[in-house]
């Protein structure tokens, strides 16, 4: 059995863009948890990882620009106990990676 989430997001934005993964990429070019992917993401990514895997994409055929943004995470591993380790990792001055699958 697969485990975690998927969300599907659409985001009203006052322009179109022609590359927005650029965007994500640039944002979360230093995260280790953070994989940018021009495919869909799905649960199968990301299980038994701590990552979150993001895709986006620009919306067809309305009059807003509006993009779709699809994120897969495997809500056991980067759901809170994981949040919770990576923090922890970071307020005593440790690698934000250790004792965490990425």
């Amino acid at each position: 059995m697969t485990r975690g989430i998927l969300a599907t997001i659409t985001v009203p934005v006052n322009d179109e863009l022609s590359e927005p993964l650029e965007i994500w990429r640039e944002a979360y070019a230093n995260e280790p948890f953070i994989e940018i992917t021009t495919e869909a993401p799905s649960l199968r990514d990301v299980v038994r990882r701590n990552v979150a895997r993001i895709s986006c994409r620009v919306a067809k055929g309305l009059r807003q620009p509006t993009l779709i943004i699809l994120a897969a995470i495997d809500n056991l591993v980067k759901g809170a106990a994981g949040q919770a380790v990576q923090n922890a990792n970071l307020m005593l001055g440790l690698d934000e990676t250790m004792g965490l699958p990425a």
